[in-house]
């Protein structure tokens, strides 16, 4: 008996790797410590400007903000819906306050 695709066939995307064919990473924590040092020599690169080491570190400051909040959107839930925004009151509550 011939079987038939019912849906389409999954395409990957050309720049994403399976985890799976990752052998080299022993671990979570270090495949995103690796990404991450990927990542930021990427953004150093594409700066090209020297890091002026002063007291407060700007330039840290700014890489640090920025891995934070990748991770932070890396690791938030899907499912996680937006803050709820307040509805403007309509014409017939206002006029009953």
């Amino acid at each position: 008996m011939k079987q038939k695709r019912i849906g389409r066939r999954f395409e990957r995307l050309p720049n994403v790797v399976p985890v799976a064919a990752m052998e080299d990473e022993a671990d979570l924590v270090s495949l995103i410590r690796r990404i991450v040092q990927e990542e930021v020599h990427q953004v150093i690169d594409l700066t090209r400007e020297p890091i002026i080491y002063s007291d407060p570190y700007p330039q840290t400051q700014l890489l640090e903000e920025m891995v934070q909040g990748e991770i932070e959107k890396a690791l938030a839930p899907v499912s996680v819906n937006p803050a709820e925004t307040q509805r403007r009151p309509t014409y017939a509550a206002v006029t009953r306050i």
